[in-house]
């Protein structure tokens, strides 16, 4: 399986929401093709109500943030707003999405890590024992990545660093898991056969002993998943746009023409939009 190394890199594509954005729920997406697939998406800074993060593609429930802190739910960075969970007091978000049934799927999820030398979850369904793992997690070497994907487990070398946001996507494709950071897949493995447990996914947690245990200090903007594998051209695009760039609207695009009416010439304007050119709402 070949590895891309040059996603196509634009870092002042920054999306804000000052007048709305797009989704499936609303129409507009600039990005529509990224919305294919798409099962669940959850944006801190899009219908964001009380101790809920609502599912912005109206294809999946709430993610529920259980027991995180008021003043931590939505905090407002340089890229938008963002959930802060940090370490020992069983802060997370849970979904109902769980991938049992799935032939390809993938998860990508915007994350900035803290310094902390405990294991982060970034996102996981398993239960107890970790039987039927399907995770991806920062080791506690705060460089290290590590995939669970049914009875497997695949790590990254210096696939992470703190204090930076990242954007992480997974893709498994019937055959094999790539793990994509910044849009560059750093490592790609086969898998024959998985299987999962019917445990929802959580979001900055880990299931120890059956119960949800909040590890790891880290934010985390947009977590969307699809019931396909990503491509490596979409994972650099994904990048590119920045969080939530997939909420984009389609951008308005002014045409002129003359029209000579009595000897005189008039200008005419035409609106239109451009597919897959956002405009910063």
């Amino acid at each position: 399986m070949s590895l891309s190394t040059t996603p196509s890199l634009d870092s002042s594509v920054r999306p804000s929401f000052a007048s709305g954005y797009a989704s499936p729920l609303t129409g507009g997406m600039a990005h529509e093709s990224l919305w294919d697939g798409v099962v669940g998406a959850w944006c801190p800074s899009l219908g964001a109500t009380g101790g809920v993060v609502r599912d912005a593609s109206g294809r999946s429930d709430s993610m529920d943030l259980s027991q995180v802190a008021t003043s931590n739910r939505f905090v407002i960075e340089r890229d938008g707003p963002c959930i802060h969970a940090t370490n020992g007091t069983n802060e997370y978000g849970k979904t109902t999405f769980n991938p049992a049934g799935l032939t390809a799927w993938s998860v990508d999820v915007w994350v900035k890590f803290e310094s902390d030398a405990a294991v982060a979850y970034v996102w996981g369904c398993f239960d107890g024992d970790f039987a039927g793992r399907f995770y991806l997690r920062r080791e506690s070497d705060q460089s290290t990545m590590r995939i669970g994907c049914g009875g497997s487990t695949f790590t990254y070398a210096s696939a992470a660093e703190n204090d930076v946001w990242t954007c992480y996507s997974v893709t498994y494709d019937g055959a094999g898991v790539t793990l994509y950071r910044d849009g560059i897949a750093v490592g790609a493995d086969a898998i024959s056969g998985q299987t999962f447990t019917s445990e929802p996914m959580w979001v900055a947690a880990a299931n120890k002993g059956g119960t949800a245990d909040g590890v790891g200090k880290m934010k985390f903007n947009t977590v969307t998943v699809r019931n396909r594998a990503l491509t490596a051209n979409e994972a650099a695009t994904l990048y590119r746009l920045g969080p939530a760039g997939i909420y984009q609207r389609k951008q308005p695009v002014i045409t002129t023409a003359e029209e000579v009416v009595g000897g005189l010439s008039i200008p005419i304007a035409a609106y239109h939009y451009n597919h897959n050119v956002g405009s910063r709402l």
